[in-house]
């Protein structure tokens, strides 16, 4: 697993800066989305269109054709 990683940082990804995000959930909405993994998929839908969109506003981009946040 190690090497995997420093294969795609020493090979793969380009010289640029990169940002990691983790989302964590009350332990009661973790069950709920145990139970019912579809109202995870919305939920994450928006966490994702929230974080692209404050970050494309941050940058001074309206719309963005281009590269997107990806998972």
């Amino acid at each position: 697993m190690a090497e995997s990683g420093a294969h795609l940082v020493d090979n793969v990804l380009p010289k640029a800066p990169y940002r990691q995000w983790a989302v964590s959930f009350p332990w009661q909405l973790r069950m709920l989305f145990a139970a019912r993994p579809q109202r995870l998929t919305w939920v994450l839908g928006v966490v994702t269109r929230a974080l692209s969109g404050a970050l494309l506003k941050r940058v001074g981009v309206r719309h963005c054709e281009g590269p997107a946040l990806g998972w």
